[in-house]
């Protein structure tokens, strides 16, 4: 690999050195701006005081009120079978099993990024 380095031009060694700092940089970007749109959820769930996202205090707290938000939605989701069963017997309710679906995924996402997140600090 280095010897088929040292064959080609400068200008083209530039331009592959620039292309994987630019390919760095907009990595590093988008982690950047998903932890923050993680930790904005987060912190626009939980009481107040709570804000300080490099507080492992921030992540334990965002841990339980994910986990008791996926607790309301399996509950929910029972909740749900007894409206179908409703609506079998005549009973006319909406049902929004996509939405309800949709929202637990990305809620036990949350909590995985929590996790990790309250991981990373506590190694520190």
């Amino acid at each position: 690999m280095l010897n088929a380095m040292k064959n080609l031009p400068q200008k083209t060694i530039t331009i592959i050195a620039l292309a994987l700092i630019s390919v760095l940089c907009l990595v590093s970007y988008f982690n950047y701006s998903h932890k923050q749109e993680m930790y904005e959820k987060f912190s626009s769930r939980l009481p107040d005081g709570f804000f300080n996202q490099d507080d492992p205090t921030f992540w334990r707290v965002a841990i339980k009120v994910s986990e008791q938000k996926i607790k309301d939605i399996e509950t929910s989701g029972y909740k749900q079978l007894e409206q179908k069963k409703m609506e079998r017997m005549g009973i006319n309710i909406t049902v929004t099993d996509e939405l309800i679906s949709e929202e637990y995924k990305q809620t036990k996402k949350e909590l995985n990024f929590a996790r990790k997140e309250l991981k990373r600090l506590t190694e520190k």
